[in-house]
């Protein structure tokens, strides 16, 4: 079973984030737009290992 966490304040940000926990592999980050049809969701996203997302405030 799987747990997910949203990253990005549902009022203000055009982008979705959620991180799924997994038992048996890294924990994943999909990014998709907020607005979209939950249909179009299948093929406009992005995933990436959490491992490797960094915080904008600690490189601008």
């Amino acid at each position: 079973m799987s747990t997910q966490s949203h990253l990005v304040d549902p009022d203000a940000d055009a982008l979705a984030a959620v991180v799924e926990s997994g038992v048996t592999g890294p924990d994943r980050c999909t990014v998709y737009p907020r607005d979209l049809p939950e249909a179009d969701r299948t093929t406009t996203w992005l995933t990436v290992n959490a491992s490797v997302l960094c915080d904008l405030d600690d490189h601008r």
